[in-house]
């Protein structure tokens, strides 16, 4: 069995490698009319089934039954720029590492079905990543290819209080895998680098509680709250080829923060809506990553900071069947220049959002969403370094991209 105290490079990149993994910001994006606004005001209440996803106190104010059906796609660029290189991981740049990924999720809510109860469910991916690198860029001892998948179901159940104020609550059943893969150097005999995979999955369960106050027919406050998901991915790692090809159980204990949305809509007339959310993620719970097997355990600080979201948005009804939407959303930094890890160049992340929707009113209507996310430079400077001697490099991802396409259909079923 392979020890951790023998592991070599393999137990810092390792951990290195998951707790950049697990840092991606939630998604913004799960192909919901609120998303052609970047979700602006959707946690003070929506006008589909989709409430339930926002903010569970929120089905309250649905009508009838309904039902919502989203499907996209998510295409992600990186292309990295070397500014110093190191005899072991020479310095050719990094490109073409995302890649395309579908999405999906559905809705159904049953408004008042007992007096002032109404209920309702979900499914989707809340949080996710995939990077692709070549095998012989001058990170590839950070990473070489990234997969985290998170997929959620939920149920809800929501409480009018009063005409003015609601409340609920979102239990979840949340299943994760994590699978990374990076170059090991062989430092003593400079022979061609091995390779090193982890790969794990877990299921945990989550919550999100959430309040709306309705202060005038035209203006809703929201107020959620997602708890953390603390995944624990009981997997294997696995070293090869190398001289001595090797196996071990492994457990790895990864966060993903809880955070908090304060959201305000505003009809100002019959054609135009405002909408507006602020936010705080709870990212410093990832200050560390833990890793294990059977015999050994270590640690490493991860140094995440806590993350602000900010986001505002406009609908405009140009006519009696179409609705379009815009929206801007601004997050911060999660993680300082030395923290930072190729395995997800996060950064400051801005997106822009565009939506228009069809027939919203009617038993059946559809749309669609396009949203456009810059997410910074995301400079590396020396994690590198860390690894050993004669490692290194520093550069910036000059490509840092994402689009988000998707379209939904709602059904009112009564």
């Amino acid at each position: 069995m392979l020890k951790l105290a023998k592991a070599g490079a393999i137990v810092p990149l390792i951990i290195l490698s998951e707790a950049a993994s697990a840092g991606g910001l939630w998604l913004n994006e799960y192909g919901t009319p609120a998303m052609g606004r970047a979700r602006a005001g959707a946690a003070a209440g929506v006008d589909d089934a989709s409430a339930v996803l926002h903010n569970p106190a929120s089905i309250t104010r649905l009508e009838k039954r309904q039902s919502m059906a989203t499907g996209g796609i998510i295409y992600n660029r990186t292309d990295f720029d070397v500014k110093r290189g190191s005899i072991a991981n020479g310095d050719k740049a990094g490109s073409d590492a995302g890649g395309v990924l579908p999405t999906g999720s559905g809705f159904y809510v049953e408004p008042n079905f007992n007096d002032k109860w109404s209920w309702g469910l979900s499914a989707g991916g809340l949080a996710g990543t995939g990077l692709d690198y070549s095998s012989d860029w001058v990170g590839r001892y950070q990473a070489e290819r990234v997969e985290l998948l998170t997929l959620a179901f939920a149920g809800t159940l929501a409480y009018e209080v009063s005409d003015k104020l609601s409340i609920g609550i979102s239990p979840q059943i949340v299943y994760g895998a994590l699978e990374v893969d990076i170059a090991v150097p062989d430092l003593v005999t400079s022979q061609p680098d091995s390779s090193a995979e982890i790969d794990g999955d877990d299921m945990v369960l989550g919550y999100m509680l959430g309040v709306m106050y309705t202060i005038s027919d035209d203006t809703r406050l929201g107020l959620t709250y997602q708890s953390e998901w603390d995944f624990e991915f009981d997997g294997d790692l696995n070293r090869a080829p190398g001289a001595n090809p090797s196996a071990v159980s492994i457990e790895t204990e990864l966060p993903l923060a809880a955070f908090v949305r304060l959201a305000l809509t505003h009809r100002l007339n019959d054609t135009i809506g405002l909408h507006a959310t602020v936010g705080w993620d709870d990212w410093s719970t990832l200050d560390k990553v833990n890793l294990s097997t059977d015999n050994l355990g270590a640690s490493i600080a991860a140094n995440w900071d806590d993350t602000y979201h900010y986001a505002v948005g406009i609908d405009y009804r140009v006519s009696p069947e179409w609705v379009l939407s815009t929206g801007l959303a601004y997050d911060t930094n999660p993680v300082s220049l030395d923290d930072r890890n190729a395995q997800l160049p996060v950064d400051r992340q801005m997106r822009y959002a565009f939506g228009a929707q069809y027939n919203q009113d009617k038993p059946f209507s559809m749309g669609g969403q396009l949203v456009y996310a810059d997410l910074g430079k995301a400079g590396l400077n020396g994690v590198g370094d860390r690894t050993g001697p004669g490692l290194g490099f520093e550069g910036e991802f000059t490509t840092n991209e994402a689009f988000f396409l998707s379209i939904n259909a709602k059904w009112i079923l009564e």
